[in-house]
């Protein structure tokens, strides 16, 4: 998305926002993921349906057949660097499990997919989640008039939606679902206005 006017106050402020939204979750683990060189691509589109299989797989690793009807969630965003791609920074919160069981699930969605080690980099950030949760948002820009790409934004519920904008039946308890509604309200409202720059 092409911003009108870069504004750093606008920046900042929303960036705190974001930094905000995803402590209040109160993220246990920070995961980074990068892909390999042969599946590195421009498209965000491409590199999205990537990602959206790497964590599918790696829900199934960490709880099983039925993973989707107990999902682990997450929040993050999404990058783009010219010498690694789309990439991906994610915060895992309402988790029960500790950082050897992610770990072991993380190695068997490498050897899964063939994957190499590098692509899938987690951090416990129980005690100090702040660093983190400020870094992810490092290429969120604003313009004067506030606005912002707001598609680096994600979360797992975005992620794993089904096609028509639905929500498979079973996965999401309804508060879930009541918050990813208001959000995508929010998010039309600011496509729509970006559309008006």
């Amino acid at each position: 998305m092409r911003l009108y006017k870069f504004s750093k106050a606008q920046t900042e402020k929303k960036r705190a926002e974001l930094t905000a939204v995803i402590m209040e979750k109160k993220p246990t683990h920070f995961l980074t993921v990068q892909f390999p060189i042969p599946k590195r691509s421009k498209c965000s589109e491409k590199s999205r349906a990537t990602f959206r299989n790497i964590m599918k797989n790696f829900e199934r690793q960490l709880l099983g057949k039925h993973w989707n009807n107990k999902m682990l969630p997450f929040i993050g965003t999404e990058e783009y660097n010219t010498g690694k791609g789309w990439h991906y920074h994610i915060y895992f919160y309402n988790n029960p499990f500790t950082t050897e069981r992610l770990q072991a699930a993380l190695y068997a969605t490498q050897l899964n997919m063939g994957l190499t080690p590098e692509t899938l980099d987690l951090v416990y950030i129980g005690n100090d989640p702040e660093n983190p949760c400020s870094y992810c948002t490092k290429q969120i820009e604003v313009d004067i008039n506030g606005h912002w790409d707001s598609s680096l934004y994600i979360t797992s519920e975005e992620i794993f939606y089904n096609e028509g904008n639905q929500p498979k039946q079973g996965i999401y308890p309804p508060k879930l679902i009541g918050l990813w509604e208001r959000i995508k309200a929010c998010l039309s409202r600011w496509r729509k206005a970006i559309r008006f720059i």
